[in-house]
């Protein structure tokens, strides 16, 4: 997969994974709506790489909740699978 079409992928996957945020946003707030998801997305996945365990500790006051962890979990395994295929 070269750069482009990776890049491209992972902004449709983006796009799914927000299809039900979308159906109350107006279309013309969609693409910014997008690259917010993207920073934040971005954020979080470079504090996961260079700061691991205070990933943790951010993941665990953002969802105490077990049963969330889990949900959370499974939707992260779902679309790195989206993502990256």
């Amino acid at each position: 997969m070269t750069i482009d079409s990776g890049s491209q992928h992972y902004g449709r996957a983006v796009n799914r994974a927000m299809a039900e945020l979308f159906d109350g946003f107006p279309e013309n707030a969609q693409p910014h709506a997008v690259e917010v998801a993207n920073f934040w997305l971005s954020l979080g996945i470079a504090i996961g790489l260079e700061h691991a365990s205070e990933a943790q500790q951010l993941l665990g006051l953002i969802e105490a909740n077990g049963e969330k962890m889990a949900e959370l979990s499974h939707d992260a395994r779902a679309f790195i699978e989206d993502a990256l295929a």
